[in-house]
């Protein structure tokens, strides 16, 4: 289940000038871009007092300290490791608008037991034009790369020497994003506001030595980051604008993907944003952290500090698969504690990001508490302007369902008494939205009912919120009403994988086989799938590949979704293992893949023909062409093969 930890301390900061303001903190401390879900290092720049590198395991400790002049301002920062065992740590600092880069080389810092004083083994310096907006290590290359304000690119060696200057041509440089892709390629993108509320976009692919090649050039119109928050992962560029709008840019041509508005923020409030998972990010307003989901717009939890005034985000590590094993990550914040003299201190958040699905977003949605919403939601679908958000009186409907024992009078109070029109879920129901009022709904349906059931259960099954405590064991309580069963599989959420499982290793009927693979398939992962076959003490597959084997039509649905059915007896019999199958069965198997081979074969010839009658259509075409003109020979036209997919 999706959680935010209560962070855990893992230093308290200075008090100096530069971090009195708890608003504009997040300016003055720089944390090194490398943080990961495993990491146990965390490397930040404080202004006004050191460069610092601390453990977090097993107890929280500062193991490295690089003091600074109480005057300058930290702009940049990064740290990298190399193959000898040695720490590259490269930093801007700014004071009096003066900026300079520096460079120290030391050893790295296995524990907590090491010392926190290690001798620095070379240290350089140089003045710089602009201030640094971004920094860069490259260890491999022994390369620096460093961005300024004013919108140069600068290449240095490990000694600070400049080796290459690119001018990007706009300066007020606004934010820089390394960045790899999944081959290893380096890119870095720059992001300058222009006047006239104008956003230039440039993207480069950073080359071997470390000299960057301009790949793509946008301008955006009436775009502003002025007082916005950025951040970027997995190819998206995030912008939190206003504190509670958001936009969504996906790369690379910065492509706007969506606007989400944020009811849950007030708007006004210190605000911070960080990615944690594909389509997740940690949100912070005031002393409040969420997390959201930007796919299905819901705050999968939130979590209150009491203790503080505000708490912003610094870094954070997002995670892309959410697996069992890789569900959970950190994120590092600055908090501010109330009171006159307040104090600041660096903390580390744990966070269980979720299964990454549309189970954990059920009844979280942004709009479920804003009646306001709601009532604007129900109106666009209305086409009566003036009509208003339900409002049941729920004990008194509770009340009279619990004493029905008719059907048709159960279905008269159900659907007019909550003034819903139509018999299954849509958005305009979106009020009823209270789980403990559906359990006592559904407690009594089944107190009342036995085997023939009103229509409020359809209803019911196809509501988003139907309590998962009813839905385990539902459908072994359906089994003898076929429609209502084949409900249950197809709409009703929270359904066990055990129980769909059982079902599906025990009907014989094709049609809802067939629904039962789909459903495991969209709910569930593959090892969550091998796990539950696994569990199941007796079990006879002999229906599912009956029903595999016996459907040859052309246009059944096993034809239609080869692919879902086929994956899903893999997992079966990786889970159980051949030998597991009967001889009859093992050779009906072998004669199914046999004839699925030749069908293979089949099409691999006919792509050979095709490929052959391409060929010598072109060379007869361009005989016919030279003969005519004999005067200028004609090349083969160029063509191209779509392999089909079987």
């Amino acid at each position: 289940m999706a959680s935010i930890s209560q962070p855990f301390r893992l230093s308290s900061l200075p008090k100096i000038p530069s971090l009195s303001n708890y608003a504009n903190q997040t300016e003055y401390l720089q944390v090194v871009d490398n943080l990961s879900p495993s990491a146990n290092k965390v490397n930040i720049g404080i202004s006004g007092s050191s460069i610092s590198q601390y453990l977090i395991n097993p107890t929280p400790k500062l193991v490295f300290n690089l003091p600074i002049p109480s005057t300058n301002i930290v702009t940049a920062c990064d740290v990298d490791e190399n193959s000898d065992n040695l720490e590259t740590w490269c930093y801007g600092l700014e004071a009096r608008k003066v900026s300079h880069l520096h460079l120290a080389t030391k050893p790295v810092i296995q524990d907590a037991t090491s010392s926190s004083n290690a001798e620095i083994s070379s240290k350089f310096k140089y003045k710089l034009k602009a201030k640094a907006v971004s920094i860069k290590v490259y260890s491999k290359a022994e390369k620096v790369l460093v961005v300024l304000q004013n919108g140069l690119i600068q290449t240095f060696d490990h000694e600070l020497k400049l080796l290459n200057t690119i001018d990007i041509s706009y300066d007020n440089v606004k934010f820089v994003q390394p960045f790899q892709d999944g081959q290893g390629n380096d890119f870095v993108f720059v992001l300058c506001q222009l006047n006239d509320n104008k956003l230039c976009y440039k993207l480069f692919q950073v080359g071997e030595f470390v000299t960057c090649i301009e790949l793509n050039s946008i301008i955006l119109e009436n775009t502003t980051l002025d007082g916005a928050k950025l951040c970027y992962q997995f190819g998206k560029l995030y912008i939190l604008k206003d504190s509670n709008e958001l936009s969504i840019y996906q790369l690379p041509h910065l492509q706007l993907q969506s606007n989400i508005q944020l009811p849950f923020v007030s708007k006004g409030s210190v605000t911070s944003i960080k990615p944690v998972s594909s389509n997740r990010v940690l949100l912070t307003s005031d002393n409040i952290i969420y997390l959201v989901d930007l796919l299905y717009n819901a705050v999968l939890f939130e979590k209150e500090i009491k203790s503080v005034k505000a708490i912003q985000l610094l870094s954070s590590a997002a995670v892309l698969d959410n697996s069992d094993d890789n569900r959970k990550t950190i994120a590092l914040g600055v908090s501010t504690k109330n009171g006159t003299n307040p104090s600041s201190y660096l903390d580390v958040i744990n966070i269980d990001v979720g299964t990454g699905t549309l189970k954990d977003a059920m009844g979280k949605g942004f709009m479920v508490k804003q009646k306001r919403g709601l009532q604007k939601l129900f109106n666009e679908s209305n086409e009566d302007e003036d009509a208003e958000l339900p409002s049941p009186e729920y004990e008194a409907i509770l009340k009279q369902l619990k004493t029905c024992k008719k059907a048709e009078n159960f279905d008269s109070i159900f659907f007019k008494k909550l003034s819903l029109s139509k018999a299954y879920y849509t958005d305009n129901d979106r009020f009823l939205n209270d789980n403990d009022l559906l359990t006592q709904i559904i407690d009594a349906l089944f107190a009342n009912f036995k085997d023939e059931y009103p229509d409020a259960l359809t209803y019911l099954l196809t509501h988003p919120l139907f309590p998962p405590a009813h839905s385990k064991g539902l459908l072994t309580k359906l089994k003898n009403n076929p429609r209502l069963f084949k409900q249950a599989i197809v709409t009703c959420p929270n359904v066990p994988l055990d129980d769909l499982l059982t079902e599906l290793f025990n009907i014989t009927n094709v049609e809802l086989c067939f629904d039962i693979t789909l459903r495991v398939l969209q709910d569930y992962k593959k090892e969550s799938i091998k796990a539950g076959i696994r569990k199941i003490e007796k079990m006879d597959i002999t229906n599912f590949l009956d029903m595999i084997l016996s459907s040859d039509k052309p246009d059944s649905d096993l034809q239609l979704n080869k692919l879902q059915i086929f994956q899903l007896m893999s997992l079966i019999i990786d889970s159980i293992g051949l030998f597991a199958l009967d001889d009859e069965y093992l050779e009906k198997l072998s004669s199914f893949v046999d004839a699925q081979v030749t069908v293979v074969s089949q099409n691999t010839e006919l792509l050979h023909l095709m490929d052959h009658y391409t060929r010598n259509s072109s060379f007869i075409n361009n005989k016919s062409n030279s003969s005519t003109h004999s005067s200028a020979t004609q090349p083969i036209s160029a063509y191209t093969v779509d392999y089909l997919e079987c």
